[in-house]
């Protein structure tokens, strides 16, 4: 088993690891975003040393932030208005409001190479507490992830 880094680099942020459970490893990065800086994380369990393919995914993540937001939001926008969200009338309203319905994204990636772009701020109902997020396969959003009944780790 090889020993598990403090850091390293994935394109052109350094991702630190950060306090977690024994179980898990977790590091974390910062990119500078067209609105701010944001979070991308790597969550591995059991706690391993990420593979040259993760290491890859968070490169093309880090790289592609902004793209990928907007592609993230895009699909929000539609899927939400599907019937199996049921949105009200007040969530609706939101969705078409300016300035947009969603705020504060990270990047979330497991050791397996599947992520999640998590809009950490919201006032749909469908967002309350954890926000919400858009699971992506590669660079192709492919569905919403309600975290409503997330917990926080």
């Amino acid at each position: 088993m090889s020993e598990i880094p403090t850091a390293f680099s994935a394109g052109t942020a350094e991702f630190v690891r950060i306090e977690s459970p024994e179980e898990l490893a977790f590091w974390v990065a910062t990119v500078n975003g067209a609105d701010g800086e944001h979070e991308v994380s790597l969550i591995i369990e059991p706690a391993a040393a990420p593979e040259a393919d993760v290491v890859e995914v968070a490169a093309a993540v880090v790289a592609d932030f902004d793209e990928l937001v907007r592609d993230a939001l895009e699909y929000l926008d539609e899927a939400l208005r599907g019937p199996e969200w049921a949105l009200s009338g007040t969530d609706l309203a939101l969705l078409d409001g300016p300035g947009g319905a969603f705020g504060e994204p990270e990047a979330v990636i497991w050791g397996d190479g599947t992520w999640m772009l998590r809009f950490q701020e919201s006032a749909l109902s469908v967002a309350e507490e954890f926000g919400i997020g858009v699971n992506f396969v590669g660079r192709v959003p492919q569905s919403v992830e309600d975290l409503s009944e997330s917990e926080e780790l």
